[in-house]
């Protein structure tokens, strides 16, 4: 057993437990680590209770390898990447945690995992607040999501989970990437003499689309979408009122050329998804 213990700043994962081992944690707190707070592999077991697990630079905590540990009463937050991370046909039991501001998903599950999540509140992470892909499996039960910037619960790649009894609020629309797209709608009128300078800010342009309809996939976005829509024809219809009366422009044309490709996909994307 390992119990009150601080462990932190390791330059590994604060704790490693594999091949078949079946340790018990309780009340510790494992924290700014260079790479995964717990490391849990090679079909190991394990019960982690009453833990403060954050501030380590990859997963709070890493569960792969058919592992099946238990993990209750639980805070993982405030890592530079997932909270928990589940895969390689692992099981688990995740119960009564609070997993929050995470960096990246608060839990992900893959490669035809199955774990249970019981009672667990999942807020306030930077991307998904429960992530299931590659064939992930499992059981959400009785939890709450809330606050995260992308979807609640995303199931993709053939996924298959079951949602019983859980509170998936609202999360933070990306105000911010919506912002960035309708910037780099209304470009400072460039010459096509600098090829460098219009490669530059289609790319811009092309990353923000992308990360944008990406945080489309969460509730309430579809209006703020009806919006850049209506915005992106006002600003087609007045540019290319504009050059039709003053002849051929390479900066007009370059402006509309991107508006004109955001708008279709944006089309494309509201009735064909």
């Amino acid at each position: 057993m390992i119990e009150y213990c601080d462990i932190y700043r390791n330059n590994s994962s604060g704790i490693d437990i594999y091949q078949a081992s079946n340790p018990t944690i309780r009340s510790c707190r494992i924290y700014d680590g260079k790479w995964r707070g717990i490391c849990i592999r090679g079909k190991a077991q394990g019960i982690i209770e009453d833990c403060n697990i954050y501030g380590n630079i990859y997963q709070g905590i890493y569960i792969s390898n058919e592992s099946n540990p238990t993990i209750r009463l639980c805070r993982i937050y405030d890592g530079k990447w997932r909270g928990i991370c589940i895969k390689e046909n692992s099981l688990g039991l995740i119960e009564y945690c609070d997993i929050y501001r995470n960096n990246s998903s608060g839990i992900d599950i893959d490669q035809a995992s199955n774990p249970t999540i019981r009672s667990c509140r999942i807020y306030d992470n930077k991307s998904y607040g429960l992530r299931v892909n590659k064939n992930g499996q499992g059981r959400l039960e009785y939890s709450q999501m809330k606050g995260n910037t992308l979807a609640g619960v995303i199931n993709k790649n053939k996924g298959d989970f079951d949602i019983v009894g859980c509170k998936i609020y609202p999360n933070k629309p990306p105000y911010f990437r919506i912002f960035l797209t309708l910037v780099n709608c209304f470009w400072i009128p460039i010459n096509f003499v600098n090829p460098l300078i219009f490669a530059f800010l289609l790319f811009g342009t092309t990353w923000t689309i992308f990360h944008t309809f990406d945080g489309f996939e969460q509730r309430g976005i579809k209006k703020r979408f009806s919006i850049m829509n209506l915005l992106l024809t006002s600003e087609l219809g007045i540019l290319g009122g504009i050059m039709f009366v003053n002849g051929f422009n390479p900066s007009l044309f370059a402006i509309l050329l991107t508006s004109g490709t955001i708008w279709i996909t944006m089309l494309i994307y509201r009735f064909f998804r």
